[in-house]
Formats: C-alpha cells, sequence, structure tokens
C-alpha cells in the first residue's frame, strides 16, 4: 500500500511523548481557530453554522475565548446576543447540529485511526510505535471498534503503558506521603497519565483547568 503525507506525518508524531493522534488534533484545532479569525468570520456559512448552534459546545467555546482575538469573538458573541433578543421561550439553545469542532475532531482521529489499521503490519509502524507512548485510551478504544483484529504487539504494548503510569503514580503517591521531600524539586507523572488516560482534550493549557471537558 503507498504511503502518503498523512501517515509519514503520523510516524513523525509517533517520535513524541504523547498520543500522535492527540498531538495531530490539537495542531489542526489550532490551525482552523486561527484561520477562524482571518478567513472564517466573514464567511457566510460559517456564520450562519455557528448562529444555528449558538456557537460551539462548552470545551470548544472556551477554546475559542483562549486565543483572546478581540475584534473576531466580538462579533460571534454579538450574533448570539441578537439570537438572545430574538429567542422563542426554550427554543433558543437547541442545536441543530453537533459542534463543528467536535466534527473536525472527529473526522481527524477517524482519519488517522484509519491509517493504523492499514499500516499495522508495516515493519516501519511497528518500530516506531513500539518506541512511543502509543494510544491514548480514548484513541485505542476507538482502534479496537475500527479494526477487527489488533496486532498483538499494540496489544501488548498498551499493556504495559498503562503499567508503566500505574507504578509512576504510586512511586509519586509515596514520595509525597514522605514529608521530608522538596517539591519544587520533583517532577510528578500525573499529566501524562491524564493525557494518557483522557486524550488530547486535558492537553490545552491556555484553557483553564476549571473549564468542564465534555
Amino acid at each position: 500500500m503507498e504511503k502518503h503525507l498523512p501517515y509519514f506525518k503520523l510516524i513523525e508524531e509517533l517520535n513524541k511523548k504523547e498520543c500522535p493522534i492527540c498531538k495531530i488534533i490539537k495542531e489542526e484545532i489550532d490551525l482552523y481557530c486561527q484561520n477562524l479569525f482571518y478567513e472564517y468570520i466573514n464567511d457566510v456559512s460559517f456564520r450562519k453554522a455557528f448562529r444555528e448552534n449558538f456557537g460551539f459546545c462548552n470545551f470548544h467555546n472556551y477554546l475559542l475565548i483562549s486565543y483572546r482575538d478581540v475584534l473576531g469573538i466580538s462579533i460571534l458573541l454579538k450574533d448570539l446576543f441578537e439570537i438572545l433578543q430574538k429567542r422563542r421561550k426554550n427554543s433558543f439553545f437547541k442545536k441543530k447540529t453537533k459542534c463543528l469542532l467536535c466534527n473536525l475532531e472527529e473526522d481527524i482521529s477517524k482519519r488517522y485511526i484509519s491509517i493504523i489499521a492499514d499500516f499495522k503490519e508495516d515493519k516501519e509502524f511497528r518500530e516506531k510505535y513500539l518506541n512511543s507512548c502509543g494510544l491514548c485510551i480514548p484513541h485505542y478504544d476507538m482502534l479496537k471498534k475500527y479494526c477487527r483484529t489488533i496486532p498483538t504487539y499494540i496489544v501488548e504494548h498498551q499493556k504495559e503503558m498503562e503499567k508503566y503510569y500505574l507504578n509512576y503514580l504510586e512511586k509519586d503517591i509515596d514520595k509525597l506521603n514522605y514529608k521530608g521531600i522538596e517539591i519544587k524539586n520533583f517532577s510528578p507523572i500525573y499529566e501524562e497519565a491524564a493525557k494518557f488516560l483522557w486524550g488530547y482534550k486535558y492537553s490545552y493549557k491556555k484553557i483553564s483547568p476549571n473549564v468542564p471537558i465534555k
């Protein structure tokens, strides 16, 4: 099977200490949001869809605000406040379709899960995968749904990563329970473990940790 740019993009991201699909999603969502303020903000079809859905989902609304493009965000919010002025009782929050950015995330995930399914027996892919942290739990579950059979090396690697994070979390808890430890010299693994457990949405540093992840 011929290898195209998305395959090589996936291989490149396997070198990072993070689920490769999560990393790609973050990059593409970030590019989309940047383009939104320079291109889509004047796009009639985008503005219509944004109004009909009363924005994005809760998570992506907060992500949008985090870019702090005052003019662009103000224009979008103005549209929504105008809807509020014309609203009918109990109808203005009803969304007609799924969040646009959630749809984009799903499309990206499916695209790269499909690549893994196609090249799971490829020697180069296998070597790169075994030297990576593998997939986060959500994307691994998606792979299980997409593939009838998953190679043993992927299944075993996933088990090893789960044990790895569990062991280090137990060690971190023991260290923190020891009063003599200096926190400033301590590098806990919980952030890496959370990314592995929950996927890319946990990885956003620009959003307040108090924002609900849905």
